[in-house]
């Protein structure tokens, strides 16, 4: 068997022919003649045929050399794709000689026509499709060859360590070396057809010179998209399971050194989501010397459960941790999940024992996808595969491939078919050599039918060798299912860590130091009422001890503590009542915004963000001036935020700060409930009512986030890309529900302009050069201007044009209103992407957010796009291949022959819709015959603008707005 570089040269040869014969029957290629006479095609062809020629000589005879084996499969492929080539430009010479020159020199006729003359249509078609069966078989006779360094190894065990990390370094992206040899050699030939002489360039020839060198970059980009496609290709006919694959990846013994590494963190980061560790960062530290009693063997207690220790080291494959709302259950699971006995324990002595854990916290307060099924199964596997990263070319043989041959990493969107089926593969390969126990925390917290999520965990825990840990409140939906499981009911077991942590707190302070020097029996029987009173509830003794403290540093006597406890209901709810009733009179109407706001927040909200919408109005927003605010007055901000918190709220809300974060830097911190139950405790109708009428109809925080985010983008010293998008993200998504959800019927106006400000000031900030080179030109290649709707935003460009277009894709409908009705359309310049279309597109990847976004919906809005075409816009503007109404029919033509495409279609036509467009007759006949006349579509009589009179209000006429054609070519894809 020959080296693979051998038949790898050959291919470069048959790549530059297959390649410029496409090109030269082409219909768009012209023919070129030189400046003394030569026909420039003929002379290029007749060098790519020689070094064809000669390729395929040296080949054959390297063949005939190696006599000790048979032709492979692949080898004689290569050798007959040869001669058919090398045949077919013998036809091609042929047909250039017989050209009769004419005495002008520069553009003649194309190929085709030249062929047309020669030949009838049936042999150029015939010649096309065997240039293109050549490209087809090509792409596997190359992808063999990259693949035989590895595939042509012997089993030895011990060869193959050494000779893998020889070709893992050697052959790290060899598809990339060999399409970069390919331009080279292309570039290669021209070059030595100018330098013998044969040719002599002149304008003309220049241009075509410098033209086919951008031809050879898209060349190659095609040839790198087709190999790719091909490795994807060749995976997907063998198995719909992933873990079926694994041994027909050849090139997974070269998964190691760097490349490896790089396609781990490149996998790994796909799978990642922005909130994925921040409930687990955000859970209490268990108090010091609390909950041991949990890795004890033989524990001091009389309560029965079932013993931690015992069930991980047995084979039962469940745990149920229970308890009341309150009692330290999430604490606990991060206790375990962090503590490297959890580890110890699960290896049962044995020191080479590989165990993988991970774990998932649900949390009600955060983001969609911190209370799903989703969230749960992207954590696990990202977990899993941080741990068991040689599994990879396993799971994705083709994007590993891809990676190592082309240093492509093929961005994957994952389902959620692929994620389950994914994980359980992980799950099913890595139980050979390893353990798994995954701890899940927040059952009830789930923001599913919680049935289903029981049926997904039984179902991992069948699939292999898996421990699972779960805790969750004592529902009945919870019972009924872990009721044979081992298990333990928190409050039954916290006693002594209670007791603990009360004595600790009370007799560290010094004001109660001295009242025990006083009265030490009072003292200890003050402790031991709090311990009894709490029923193992720890969240109710953390708020009494903080009363306590408040009244130690009043001076309260130890009479007065025991009056303050036996004051306190026992019951949590009764507690939270009895803290907002203490409320001072003066605080309850700020302490009513503050929860508010909290309420109004799409997750954690960040303190400093809090310290905006605390403090700033409308008005003050758009007045200020894009100005830095440096890093102290930024943490002054917080820090007065953070004590308004502690007195208005009195300890329901908190300032926490995760892991990572920098504890001295508030601003980095966020504001959530006390605890899970605080929030339930909060969403009661009839205590929202009461809070809710403290800061009465006329305090919108929905505006006033909206408004923190505006300030945060007109005062960050530098942003970075995705920073720059979170504010605008943000900015949007609070500035809707702000007059969805409002009373106010002039909220639409103020909410207007608060999106304008955003628009003018992303404008200045995306150009703004303070910190270095503006947004805008990090990302802009062309000279051709460009807004900042098109910054990229997680690698990706949006198609929105401008601010109007993101609003319509947004379905901002009283936005688009406002602005028709200020005589936006007339006043504005054309857009690049008519507004129709933006109307019409309704898919996912058009918003920064996708589909993620609370403001995507479904189906396009029929208020807006009636709004447009009442205000005069064509519904058969040309974009590009497209127009608004063919767009719509296209929508139709795929499957959307429902009621809301419908009445879209009904809608077009009244406007005007040229029915007579190609593509469109059928739907026309199908779903809407009374525009059929004679058996043919008939242009009915387009609406006049003055439809939209009560709409606007009074407004009697909307003058139509010309629109300009459009010169900026792929800026709209569509992401179905």
């Amino acid at each position: 068997m020959l080296d693979p570089f051998s038949a790898l040269n050959v291919a470069t040869s048959v790549v530059q022919f297959v390649d410029f014969g496409t090109k030269l029957l082409s219909g768009a290629h012209q023919l070129r003649i030189s400046a003394n006479g030569q026909l420039y095609e003929h002379t290029l062809l007749q060098t790519i045929t020689q070094s064809l020629l000669e390729a395929s000589t040296s080949f054959k005879n390297r063949l005939a050399q190696d006599n000790a084996h048979s032709l492979s499969p692949h080898e004689k492929d290569l050798q007959s794709l040869c001669e058919e080539c090398t045949a077919v430009a013998g036809h091609l010479m042929a047909a250039l000689e017989k050209l009769k020159l004419g005495k002008n020199n520069g553009k003649m006729k194309s190929m085709q026509q030249v062929l047309k003359i020669m030949w009838n249509q049936a042999e150029i078609q015939e010649l096309k499709g065997r240039l293109d069966a050549f490209r087809q078989q090509l792409i596997v006779v190359i992808l063999i060859a990259l693949r035989e360094p590895v595939a042509s190894l012997k089993q030895d065990q011990l060869e193959i360590s050494s000779k893998m990390d020889h070709i893992s370094k050697q052959n790290d992206s060899l598809g990339q070396q060999f399409l970069a040899h390919v331009a080279s050699q292309k570039v290669e030939k021209r070059q030595q057809l100018e330098a013998s002489s044969a040719i002599q360039r002149d304008a003309e020839l220049n241009w075509a010179f410098n033209d086919e060198h951008s031809q050879d970059v898209s060349e190659n980009l095609k040839w790198r998209s087709d190999l790719i496609e091909a490795v994807q290709g060749s995976y997907e006919d063998r198995s719909t399971e992933p873990g079926d694959k694994f041994h027909d990846s050849v090139l997974a013994p070269v998964y190691r050194g760097r490349c490896a590494k790089r396609f781990a963190s490149k996998t790994l980061r796909n799978l990642q989501f922005d909130e994925m560790p921040s409930r687990h960062e955000r859970i209490s530290e268990t108090y010091k010397k609390t909950y041991e009693w949990i890795f004890e063997s033989r524990p001091d207690t009389k309560i029965s459960w079932s013993n931690f220790v015992e069930w991980l080291q047995n084979d039962a494959s469940i745990y149920w941790i229970t308890g009341k709302p309150g009692a330290g259950k999430s604490t606990l699971m991060k206790f375990i999940y962090d503590d490297r006995r959890t580890r110890l324990f699960l290896a049962r002595g044995e020191p080479k024992c590989n165990v993988v854990v991970a774990g998932f916290f649900f949390w009600n307060s955060g983001t969609p996808i911190q209370m799903s099924q989703e969230g749960l199964v992207r954590t696990l596997l990202y977990d899993v595969l941080q741990q068991c990263t040689d599994l990879l070319p396993f799971l994705f043989p083709d994007r590993w491939e891809a990676h190592y041959l082309f240093d492509q990493y093929i961005d994957y969107f994952w389902t959620w078919t692929d994620l389950i089926r994914t994980l359980k593969a992980v799950i099913k390969e890595g139980s050979r050599t390893r353990r798994f126990a995954f701890f899940i925390d927040g059952l009830d917290e789930f923001g599913g039918n919680h049935s289903e999520l029981l049926k997904l965990i039984f179902s991992l825990v069948d699939h292999g060798k898996v421990k699972m840990c779960v805790a969750s409140r004592p529902w009945t939906v919870f019972e009924d299912t872990f009721s044979r499981s081992p298990s333990l009911m928190l409050q039954d077991l916290t006693y002594p860590d209670i007791k603990h942590y009360v004595s600790t707190k009370l007799y560290q302070n010094p004001g109660f130091a001295s009242l025990m020097a006083e009265e030490a029996e009072y003292s200890s029987s003050l402790v031991m009422d709090i311990v009894e009173k709490s029923s193992g509830v720890f969240l109710w003794v953390v708020l009494v001890v903080a009363s306590l403290t408040t009244g130690i540093t009043n001076g309260d006597r130890i009479s007065d503590l025991q009056e303050r406890v036996d004051a306190l209901p026992v019951d949590l709810e009764d507690l939270f009542t009895k803290i907002l009733d203490s409320l001072e009179p003066s605080y309850r109407r700020h302490a009513s915004e503050l929860f508010r706001l909290v309420r109004a927040s799409k997750g954690p909200l960040p303190l400093h963000i809090m310290a905006f919408a605390d403090s700033v109005t409308v008005d003050a927003t758009i007045e200020r001036s894009i100005d830095t605010m440096s890093s102290s007055e930024l943490n002054s901000k917080a820090e007065r935020m953070r004590r308004r918190l502690n007195s208005r709220c009195k300890g329901l809300l908190e300032n926490v700060t995760g892991a990572r974060d920098d504890r001295s830097k508030l601003a980095t911190h966020t504001v959530q409930y006390l605890h899970r139950t605080v929030k339930d405790y909060m969403e009661k109708a009839e205590n929202w009512a009461k809070i809710d009428s403290y800061s009465g109809d006329d305090y919108n925080p929905h505006i006033r986030l909206a408004c923190a985010y505006l300030l945060q983008m007109k005062t960050a010293p530098k942003l970075s890309q995705q920073q720059f998008w979170d504010n605008v993200i943000w900015c949007l998504e609070y500035t809707v529900p702000a007059v969805d959800l409002s009373k106010n019927k002039s909220s639409a106006s103020t909410a207007t302009r608060v999106l304008d400000c955003l628009d003018e000031s992303a404008d200045i900030v995306s150009r703004s050069e303070r910190s270095g080179p503006s947004l805008l030109k990090q990302c802009t290649i062309s000279a051709s201007p460009v807004y900042w709707t098109k910054i990229p935003q997680r690698g990706r460009s949006l198609a929105a044009t401008d601010f109007f277009s993101l609003a319509i894709m947004y379905q901002i409908e009283w936005y688009v209103r406002e602005k028709i009705k200020s005589g936006y359309l007339a006043s504005s310049k054309p857009s690049s992407l008519p507004p129709l279309i933006c109307a019409v597109d309704h898919t996912p990847g058009s918003l920064p957010l996708g589909g993620k976004s609370s403001l995507w919906r479904s189906q396009p809005s029929q208020v807006i796009i009636e709004l447009l075409l009442n205000a005069g816009l064509d519904p058969n503007e040309k974009y590009e291949e497209l127009t608004p109404w063919t767009s719509v029919v296209l929508e139709m033509q795929r499957g959307s022959k429902y009621q809301p495409w419908i009445d879209i279609g009904e809608l077009f036509l009244k406007h005007g819709a040229d029915v007579q467009a190609e593509g469109v007759e059928d739907i026309v006949s199908e779903l809407y015959p009374e525009y059929i006349v004679d058996g043919r579509a008939t242009k009915p009589t387009t609406l006049s603008p003055t439809s939209l009179l009560e709409d606007l209000k009074g407004r009697s006429m909307i003058t139509p707005t010309p629109r300009a054609s459009f010169s900026l070519k792929k800026l709209f894809r569509r992401n179905h």
